[in-house]
This record gives C-alpha cells, sequence and structure tokens, in this order.
C-alpha cells in the first residue's frame, strides 16, 4: 500500500516531506537515575549524530536542564513542544515502567514559563 505524501516548505527554505517520522526526547519517558537526574542528556548525546531533518524537544527539559539549550541547528527543524507530558499523569502504553507525575504547582510549570522558553 502506497503512503499518501506531500511537502511541506517553512517560510526558512527547508522543505520536508511527509509521511514523516519525527524523533522525540522526554525525559519522562526516559526516567531519572537514582540520584534523581535525567538520562535525556546521555540518551540524546548517543542519538545526535544521527539526527538529520526534524526533532521534538521538550520546552519542559529545556527549562529544567534536562537537556541543554538548543544553541546550534542539530536538525534542520526542531518542534519545541509545551511540555504538558512531562508533568501530566498521561503514560504512554508502551512505557515498561511508570513514572509518578510532576504536578504542575511542585515544579512551578506553568504558561509564563513555557513563554519564557519560546523566547530564549
Amino acid at each position: 500500500m502506497l503512503a499518501r505524501s506531500t511537502q511541506i516548505r517553512h517560510p526558512l527554505g527547508v522543505t520536508l516531506h511527509t509521511p514523516l517520522l519525527v524523533p522525540s526526547f522526554s525525559s519522562k519517558a526516559l526516567g531519572f537515575n537514582k540520584g534523581g537526574k535525567s538520562e535525556l542528556r546521555k540518551v540524546f548525546d548517543l542519538a545526535s549524530s544521527g539526527l538529520t531533518d526534524i526533532m521534538l524537544v521538550s520546552a519542559f527539559d529545556l527549562a529544567y536542564g534536562h537537556l541543554e539549550p538548543i544553541a546550534r541547528a542539530i536538525t534542520e527543524v526542531v518542534i519545541i513542544d509545551s511540555g504538558g507530558y512531562e508533568v501530566s499523569d498521561f503514560q504512554d502504553f508502551s512505557a515498561i515502567f511508570w513514572e509518578p507525575a510532576r504536578l504542575r504547582e511542585a515544579v512551578g510549570w506553568s504558561e509564563e514559563r513555557l513563554c519564557e522558553v519560546y523566547g530564549h
């Protein structure tokens, strides 16, 4: 069966061809080690050499230092999501462990904090 495909042209000149698999990185999906530190940076560093067109990272992880700010373009397009997944009770169906939710109030995650990340 053939998949329908199309092109998405970004105003900055990047063209993406769909369907598209977007590598995504989240501290919630990876959990934390015994010292309470996210394993995300280690996994991201290992995977980054294979990234090319596009990736998705969490504003939450950028704000709390689980990932370093994206100072240089690793991929042509970087999607920064809202960080809502990291503070929600939702668990991915494929998760092999249960990671307790980080309550928005406990970590200070808010729309204002999200706007700070988007502003940088």
